[in-house]
């Protein structure tokens, strides 16, 4: 029974993160490929990433808003990291 609810929560993640942008996508494909990248790097690496792709990246607020929606739907999760400063660790949601 579990095992079919895994399942189902993974066919329904992947449905709504089909129904958000292309830069929605790629910042979750970024984590998902790094996790634990910190928020120092991740701009960068999504500009970079972006541009590969053919895409116009985005405006660093644009981006944290990205982000953000992505945490409130579940697909992000975020840390402090152990860095002094304000720097946060990005991951993949469980």
């Amino acid at each position: 029974m579990e095992k079919a609810y895994e399942e189902v929560k993974e066919i329904k993640n992947k449905y709504m993160l089909e129904k958000l942008g292309e830069h929605h996508k790629l910042i979750y494909e970024i984590v998902k490929k790094n996790p634990g990248i910190i928020s120092s790097d991740f701009y960068e690496s999504y500009k970079k990433e972006a541009i590969k792709k053919g895409l116009n990246p985005q405006s660093s607020r644009t981006f944290n808003n990205y982000i953000s929606e992505l945490i409130k739907l579940g697909y992000l999760r975020v840390d402090r990291a152990k860095i002094k400063g304000n720097i946060r660790s990005f991951y993949k949601a469980e």
